[in-house]
């Protein structure tokens, strides 16, 4: 982490209006098929 103090001055990684983490466990039409179905909501 010490190598993004230089680039990000904040303390933690986080914004109200993302989440982003790993996708182990499903496949990439079911990811983009979640993000899509956001926009209708």
């Amino acid at each position: 982490m010490d190598e993004l103090a230089s680039y990000y001055d904040k303390p933690i990684f986080w914004s109200p209006s993302y989440f982003i983490c790993t996708v182990s466990d499903c496949n990439a039409a079911a990811v983009k098929r979640y993000i899509q179905d956001q926009d209708i909501q």
